[in-house]
């Protein structure tokens, strides 16, 4: 595979550079033709990933993750504001959504009998509480060859009723310019977007909340290829098209000057100088 990058981060002499790991993927629409690509740079603690914009054909958003202090930030660089999501701001949104359920749970005790049944089956269809989490398997298939010019095995996520979730075409790390360390970054964040779901959906209700690269701990492997299944029918198709081991400016994984701070759901407005 003709593994080229195109090198999307200028490197300014007067800052500190920093070796770094660059992915890019590209993601498909099967349905409408859409094609939208991403890039993932990953360097010591640090992790950011650039995807396109959902309301801006030609906008950005960044997912930036620091390890060391558990904090997950989301950019939007159309609106040049952010999000964050760190131990203090997940206790409020837990207290918030805790405090909706004790809400429904006092409504529902008001309701006749004849209305209780129909509300609680709902409910439990379209919000559940509590539980593990949804109980999937990571099952290797026969079907071993070459995937975008890497060696792959095919693997398939099936979910707890039995359905296929996921495909996903996984090659040995050693075949990509990606380090150990960039795998346990990947690990790192699952387990930190894990965390949080449960805690905010007070357990999780859907495979659709399940991390996609969760599954490197289980399977152990660089995903080449990842369908997203919906009722049968492949969803989205993403595919890693390079790698590269590259030097990036330390500055990328920090909040661009100018940003706004925006309101994070269940938490009162920001400071904006912090």
């Amino acid at each position: 595979m003709k593994k080229t990058i195109v090198f999307l981060i200028t490197v300014a002499v007067a800052l500190p550079v920093l070796a770094g790991t660059v992915i890019e993927v590209e993601q498909r629409t099967p349905e409408t033709g859409e094609v939208s690509k991403g890039t993932i740079l990953l360097e010591g603690n640090s992790i950011r990933m650039d995807v396109q914009h959902p309301g801006h054909k030609n906008g950005v958003m960044s997912l930036l993750f620091q390890r060391q202090s558990r904090v997950l930030q989301s950019v939007d660089h159309v609106g040049r504001s952010y999000m964050t999501f760190d131990e203090f701001a997940l206790g409020q949104m837990e207290l918030t959504v805790k405090d909706m359920f004790k809400q429904m749970d006092t409504r529902l005790a008001e309701l006749p009998e004849s209305q209780k049944g129909m509300l609680k089956n709902m409910m439990s269809r379209t919000m559940p509480k509590g539980g593990a989490a949804m109980a999937v398997e990571i099952v290797p298939t026969k079907d071993e060859g070459i995937t975008l010019g890497l060696e792959t095995v095919r693997h398939e996520i099936i979910g707890s009723s039995g359905e296929k979730v996921n495909e996903v075409w996984l090659t040995d790390w050693k075949n990509v310019e990606a380090t150990a360390n960039d795998l346990s970054l990947f690990c790192d964040l699952a387990a930190f977007e894990e965390e949080m779901i449960r805690r905010l959906n007070n357990g999780p209700s859907s495979d659709t909340f399940l991390s996609h690269y969760s599954r490197l701990r289980e399977a152990n492997g660089f995903p080449v290829m990842y369908r997203y299944f919906e009722n049968g029918r492949i969803m989205t198709e993403t595919a890693f098209t390079a790698s590269a081991t590259n030097f990036t400016d330390a500055a990328i994984f920090n909040i661009p000057e100018g940003y706004k701070p925006q309101r994070v759901p269940g938490l009162p407005p920001p400071d904006e100088e912090e």
